[in-house]
């Protein structure tokens, strides 16, 4: 079991991450650290941790980066890095605490069903009762939202472990080995967001499930940020990947019918985010999401016929797991209550 976590200027955090780590009951795991060029001394923490980590026999290993290489490449490398032995790989944001079963409760899920590629851990706000994530909502257009999101705690119990969600969240997810392998991992062109989706997606190209672990608590420690709070260049990310990732996963019929609308609503969502935030760089950028993806179709394409030949499962059996309205209404009522 491979545990991977990527830290960018997370120096914050790390303590308590490792902290909890250290106490999980299930003790056959490594950690890997992929430090993305941190610039406020995380590798001191790193290096302390390093001898915590061996002397209560749990492996340790950090790799320090000369670049920012985004979350998806970095992800990458840090597979490169994990035991051959190891036949999961846990992705964990830096930015969390896990309570104690948290991994062998991940571990118990996938033994149990083989079908799996993927799972994700019941996510939440700080350590609030608020969830943040239980598998993340998906539409045909390539819109997201965490399934759950703000609900309290317990409504979890009744989230069903296979349906009504799309995807396995990065933030705290599980995978086979094999399946990564077999993926290439991530998109390395996506740098961040959507690449959790884009994976979750492809797993299920191939026939496989994606589950969600109501045992397994993790506790992000941020809060939701929604309109004026959004920066543009979330904003900028997130629609520019959504865009590639139909182009990629769809099949050929299908990416016609979806990207058209994917683009209106893009561009919808800029106009109204520059409108009620007064910045017109929303606009803008949802401009530039369209032109990134021109300039990089050529690419994007070369991705596609790589995953199309891979291709087990039709559309019309992924798509009974993605919304069929945008969720960006959703957003949309959400942002204008903080007017």
């Amino acid at each position: 079991m491979s545990v991977i976590i990527i830290n960018y200027n997370g120096l914050h955090y790390l303590e308590a991450l490792f902290d909890s780590l250290l106490k999980q009951d299930y003790s056959n795991f490594e950690v890997i650290v992929v430090d993305n060029h941190s610039t406020d001394n995380s590798v001191d923490i790193l290096e302390r941790f390093y001898k915590t980590f061996n002397s209560h026999g749990i492996g340790f290993k950090y790799v320090v980066l000369r670049r920012n290489t985004g979350f998806c490449l970095g992800n990458n490398i840090g597979f490169l890095y994990s035991s051959a032995r190891s036949k999961y790989i846990v992705l964990l944001n830096n930015d969390t605490i896990v309570e104690r079963f948290w991994l062998r409760e991940l571990v118990s899920f996938m033994e149990k069903y083989s079908d799996v590629a993927a799972a994700s851990s019941l996510i939440l706000f700080d350590f609030t009762s608020r969830i943040d994530n239980t598998g993340g909502r998906l539409d045909v257009y390539g819109g997201c939202i965490g399934r759950g999101l703000m609900e309290p705690k317990h409504v979890a119990e009744k989230h069903d472990p296979f349906k009504g969600f799309f995807y396995a969240s990065g933030c705290s997810m599980i995978i086979r080995r094999k399946v990564f392998e077999e993926l290439h991992g991530f998109d390395p062109w996506l740098s961040m967001y959507h690449d959790d989706i884009d994976l979750s997606w492809q797993a299920r190209l191939l026939g496989y499930r994606i589950g969600f672990v109501k045992n397994s608590i993790c506790h992000h420690m941020r809060r939701p940020e929604f309109g004026r709070k959004l920066p543009v260049w979330k904003f900028y990310l997130a629609n520019r990947n959504r865009i590639r990732i139909i182009v990629k996963n769809y099949e050929l019929r299908n990416v016609f019918r979806r990207i058209i609308p994917a683009v209106i609503i893009t561009f919808l969502a800029g106009f109204f985010l520059g409108l009620i935030s007064r910045n017109a760089y929303y606009i803008l950028y949802s401009l530039k999401t369209i032109t990134w993806n021109i300039r990089h179709l050529k690419n994007t394409l070369t991705y596609r016929r790589i995953i199309q030949s891979k291709r087990k499962i039709g559309d019309k059996e992924v798509e009974k797991y993605m919304d069929k309205k945008p969720l960006e209404i959703w957003h949309a009522k959400a942002y204008l209550k903080l007017f």
